[in-house]
């Protein structure tokens, strides 16, 4: 069940309660005692309602819930308060629990697609049309696509709190495909002013705090700021259609605007206009320098099935002290330790460090994967256990690299590529 609170207002709303003696049937004039109800406010911990419920109409099987002003207030804008009820003397009636969202408007209504249980208006007549928007608005700006939010505060650089964002689980943001964007909204100041309308990656998210941590913005965010977290696939649409805004306002070398209707003509003049006005040159390779890093694409890792692969034709450092091969959905934001997988050993070996070490963007299992690197043949062997891939998300497409450290601390990279992830029939793996 949810409701919908005003801050600062004292809400009421009501609730019966099932009979224990027949879950089937209301209890009717149900005994309430201090402890029975309790609210939690904003993910915090539970704590008795400032009022008491009470059965009312007297011998009915009605309770009335009333939150204070205060308990409202302390939830603030977008905040939720979660209510609680369990029979402390385990005699008469069944658990149940209600979620209030408070808002500040004068007027709230529920709507269909996001709360059907309940329609409730804290205004005047005149205003529940005007309220009905609000309401399905806002189902839209808090459904999977998308959820618009506050900021709160900022507790540090590149991080913001919105308190409505809290609870939604870890991983939430952030798993795969599924890594959502930092759109602002407006700007505190309300006056269209940077960063409003620019666009960054979510890099992590505290479900406990509502603190989100994302790439730089042009000009920091602010409390109060507006922001929108956007599903991958809408915030692609909508770079799409900046990008696209951008190209068609290009005079370009030529100085011809490239219009919608012109565009691949234009374009195409212009490639040939910059071509023709550089000087010539020659593409070569010298024969005594071979290209040094491998490109090659790995063969699928099956979920649920152990995995092994050799890289080879690498040409390895002879004084390597650490090799790893890294997995990741997205190289560009992704630190080491928001790899999807990342196996390392070293040399000589330690079987206390080596092995797999991160895993879905956690520390591994060193056990549940290994390298065994081959100087002299250039080759590097790969090996995840079931119980490893079987973790893994589905994929079109992770991104890897086999990098070495040397004893002198130079990094040479010797191969990169992709990889899948597919679905194993029979995910059992004991």
């Amino acid at each position: 069940m949810a409701t919908i609170a005003v801050k600062g207002d004292t809400f009421t709303f009501d609730v019966c309660l099932y009979s224990q003696a027949d879950t089937k049937l209301l209890q009717n004039t149900p005994t309430i005692a201090a402890g029975d109800f309790q609210r939690s406010i904003n993910g915090d911990a539970f704590a008795n309602l400032d009022n008491l419920p009470i059965v009312k109409p007297a011998g009915s099987e009605s309770v009335e819930i009333v939150l204070s002003a205060a308990e409202t207030t302390a939830a603030g804008t977008g905040g939720r308060i979660m209510v609680k009820w369990e029979d402390v003397a385990d005699a008469e009636w069944c658990s149940g629990y209600a979620v209030c969202w408070v808002y500040d408007a004068e007027s709230q209504a529920q709507s269909g697609d996001a709360y059907a249980e309940t329609a409730l208006v804290h205004a005047h007549a005149a205003t529940i049309e005007a309220a009905a928007v609000t309401a399905a608005a806002y189902a839209v700006m808090t459904s999977g696509p998308s959820f618009r939010g506050v900021i709160a505060n900022i507790p540090g650089p590149d991080h913001f709190v919105v308190t409505s964002f809290i609870g939604f689980g870890a991983g939430a943001f952030l798993s795969g495909a599924a890594q959502y964007q930092v759109y602002v909204w407006r700007d505190a100041g309300g006056l269209g002013a940077a960063p409003q309308g620019e666009m960054q990656p979510v890099v992590d998210y505290n479900s406990a705090t509502g603190d989100f941590e994302h790439n730089p913005f042009t000009v920091p965010l602010v409390a109060g700021d507006e922001v929108m977290l956007l599903h991958p696939r809408v915030a692609e649409m909508l770079l799409v259609q900046q990008n696209t805004a951008a190209i068609l306002a290009d005079t370009g070398t030529d100085g011809v605007v490239l219009t919608s209707t012109g565009l691949a003509a234009s374009a195409a003049a212009e490639i040939a206009v910059a071509a023709w006005a550089n000087t010539t040159r020659t593409l070569t390779v010298p024969t005594a320098t071979p290209l040094a890093v491998v490109t090659t694409a790995l063969p699928a890792i099956v979920t649920g099935v152990g995995y092994a692969y050799t890289l080879s034709g690498m040409t390895i450092p002879a004084t390597w002290a650490k090799c790893y091969v890294t997995f990741k959905d997205n190289p560009d934001i992704d630190t080491d330790a928001r790899s999807l997988v990342q196996l390392m050993v070293t040399n000589p070996g330690n079987p206390a460090t080596d092995g797999l070490i991160r895993l879905n963007r956690a520390a591994g299992v060193l056990a549940q994967g290994s390298l065994v690197v081959n100087q002299p043949a250039g080759t590097v062997a790969i090996s995840l256990t079931a119980t490893a891939s079987v973790a893994l998300a589905v994929t079109e497409a992770l991104w890897y690299d086999c990098k070495f450290i040397t004893a002198a601390g130079v990094a040479d990279r010797q191969a990169y590529g992709n990889v899948a992830v597919v679905a194993g029939i029979t995910r059992a793996v004991t």
